[in-house]
């Protein structure tokens, strides 16, 4: 894909069968391996999950099955705000050593019954409110 499409775009691609919740993700990784080395807004990639959520959501786009307005859509969410079985650092070396999130918040909770695949963490500036973050382009 030249550009990435917006959600919405993404998703009403999706459910005209003009590309799979599988190319999405695969798309948006490959530009995560090019570009985040010099954008850096990624502390994060959950790589094999992402990969296997799509895998499933491409089988039931395929079958006429959507879960939500945004099914098959990859996001990402910011390292303030858990999500399950990865850890929530929130840009401070004093939660370094953070263990895994138990649960979803209810945002992240919210996007999966929507039908989002979660691709991983972004950088977030210290407790959402210090100073600027390494990212180039947050």
């Amino acid at each position: 894909m030249s550009n990435p499409p917006t959600l919405a775009e993404a998703a009403q691609r999706i459910r005209r069968k003009e590309v799979s919740p599988l190319e999405l993700v695969r798309d948006c990784l490959d530009r995560i391996d090019r570009l985040d080395g010099r954008i850096r807004a990624w502390v994060h990639v959950d790589r094999d999950a992402a990969l296997d959520a799509a895998q499933r959501m491409t089988e039931e786009a395929a079958a006429g099955k959507f879960r939500g307005p945004l099914h098959g859509v990859p996001v990402g969410i910011k390292d303030i705000i858990d999500v399950a079985g990865l850890p929530t650092r929130a840009g401070s070396p004093l939660r370094e050593n953070h263990l895994t999130a138990n649960a979803d918040a209810p945002v992240v909770a919210g996007l999966r019954r929507a039908g989002a695949i979660i691709l991983g963490k972004t950088v977030t500036v210290e407790f959402a409110c210090f100073d600027p973050s390494p990212t180039r382009n947050p």
